[in-house]
């Protein structure tokens, strides 16, 4: 009986086989951040036969299907967020129906539903402080390349656009999506520069806040150079906990900004009270003319995702010219492309990942990587104001972290209130 009592207990069935998935897809996620951020089937060659980035996403939603059936955990739909996704990428693929290019918006509907599922696997995923932290530091870690290489390019003089604008490989060619990514990551390496109790990851993380920064300056992008000041400025408001702290890591981060941007930053910076006569501005003043008329034509269809470019020469004002623009702007886009419905269904996910980040900065352990998430967010929204895009794998990334620390702040919160006592005949 004793040695019965003592057998070692086993497994649930199916249990191993969960955890194994969960981890692959964990795995395959922080691959995936990592190859997004590096463009490194641009950096390595060698490595684009593979689709590095299509491989990771692939590996991280088979994990996360094989956790799903093999374990006790169910799919997290997340709510309101997860239906405005749904229908976001629903009206994307549907809008080939009636696209004015229906073989490139097949091409784009497919970019948006694999952004749309690697956001439902982050949310499945990253369930805890630790694995949040991870992505954000692996993200912020990731972007030392591509600011490393755009600095490179801007002291030898090598691949500037426009003469002086520094850029990269990849998507990173353009220096305006460059430093959208780069704004992303820099209040996620603050973050592990404020709070990291090892002064060596303090160090290395502050050092890769400072390239990351430079990495904005050199690219001269005047949406770059307003996302950074407003990604700073959140980050310094709303850090958690070590408000100092932040505030001293964001006026010192905006006094090396001062300090050390070269002339051309901020005489590009300064244009923009200038747009009368700037070719790049009134390019977007034409674009979104463009989108106006195109709205009150097409106001429920659009364009198509990824179709506006079409639109140009039926809508576009004679002193436009023939040369096409893009909306420029992330919320412009699913309202040119996808109606009215792809508008409103976007903007209540970007506004709920917001909200949620804000919202959860007083939990005790995610709190300060949701504070982090939303300083991130505010800035790439606000590059992405004037040079936005999509698909647009960072976005998309930061919004599925953001719910995936909603979900997490919210259990904390709940744990932390007190369970209230049962009502007594002498209370």
């Amino acid at each position: 009986m004793e040695h019965v009592l003592d057998a070692p207990r086993l497994a649930p069935p199916g249990r191993g086989l969960a955890d194994l998935g969960d981890g692959l897809a964990y795995g395959a996620l922080l691959a995936f951040a990592i190859f997004a951020y590096t463009s490194i089937a641009w950096w390595i060659p060698a490595t684009a036969p593979l689709r590095p980035a299509l491989m990771a996403s692939a590996l991280a939603a088979g994990g996360t299907l094989l956790s799903l059936w093999a374990g006790p955990r169910t799919l997290r739909l997340d709510g309101l967020r997860g239906a405005a996704l749904v229908a976001y990428c629903g009206l994307g693929v549907a809008s080939i129906a009636w696209s004015l290019d229906p073989a490139l918006s097949a091409r784009t509907a497919v970019e948006v539903a694999k952004e749309g599922l690697v956001y439902l696997v982050i949310v499945q995923v990253v369930r805890n402080a630790r694995r949040l932290r991870a992505m954000l530091g692996a993200i912020a870690l990731s972007a030392v390349v591509p600011a490393v290489g755009a600095l490179q390019n801007y002291v030898h003089g090598a691949d500037l656009v426009d003469g002086g604008r520094a850029r990269w490989l990849g998507v990173f060619a353009d220096p305006n999506h460059l430093a959208m990514a780069l704004v992303s990551a820099i209040p996620l390496a603050l973050l592990w520069t404020a709070r990291s109790g090892s002064i060596a990851r303090r160090v290395v993380f502050a050092a890769a806040a400072g390239l990351a920064t430079a990495g904005v300056i050199v690219t001269q992008s005047r949406g770059g150079a307003v996302g950074l000041l407003a990604a700073v400025i959140a980050f310094g408001l709303t850090a958690r906990g070590g408000k100092r702290r932040g505030l001293w890591l964001a006026a010192l981060l905006a006094a090396g900004v001062v300090g050390f941007a070269p002339a051309a930053f901020w005489h590009r910076t300064g244009t923009l009270a200038d747009y009368q006569t700037d070719v790049s501005a009134q390019g977007r003043v034409h674009a979104w003319i463009v989108l106006y008329r195109l709205a009150l034509d097409r106001p429920l269809r659009g364009t198509g995702v990824g179709a506006f470019l079409k639109a140009w020469p039926i809508y576009a004002p004679i002193e436009a010219g023939h040369h096409a623009f893009v909306t420029h702007n992330v919320f412009f886009q699913p309202l040119a492309e996808t109606g009215l419905g792809g508008f409103v269904t976007f903007l209540v996910l970007v506004a709920s990942c917001l909200a949620a980040t804000l919202a959860g900065r007083n939990a005790p352990e995610t709190g300060a990587a949701s504070a982090a998430l939303f300083a991130a967010l505010v800035g790439n929204l606000v590059c992405q104001l004037s040079s936005g895009y999509s698909p647009n794998a960072f976005l998309f990334l930061l919004l599925g972290l953001a719910a995936a620390a909603d979900h997490s702040a919210r259990g904390e919160l709940a744990a932390a209130v007190p369970a209230p006592c049962p009502p007594t005949l002498f209370a």
